[in-house]
């Protein structure tokens, strides 16, 4: 994967722990109070779907571009002037 040094590295970091640790926090928000973890969760529910039918056009770029003009720039064997090798390598074009 090319975004991989973005993620974390922990030794004993996994997916199954991730999903591990969601399941036991979501047990405990309902051990405590049901109903709350209830409304937080239709809240948010509500809040995600709102957002993603009301998100609003952008004039000014996207965060892709953004992380391919960082590539380019930040590049090691070329300084950024060129479009280098190690980028046509990881697909950016």
């Amino acid at each position: 994967m090319f975004f991989s040094f973005l993620r974390p590295t922990f030794k004993y970091f996994t997916w199954y722990t991730c999903t591990l640790g969601l399941i036991g926090s979501m047990v405990m928000c309902f051990l405590i109070s049901s109903l709350y973890s209830s409304a937080a969760i239709i809240v948010m529910l509500i809040l995600a779907i709102v957002l993603h039918f009301r998100s609003l056009p952008t004039q000014w770029g996207s965060i892709s571009q953004a992380l391919i003009f960082h590539q380019v720039k930040s590049c090691s064997h070329c300084g950024g002037h060129e479009l280098c090798v190690c980028v046509r390598i990881h697909g950016l074009f």
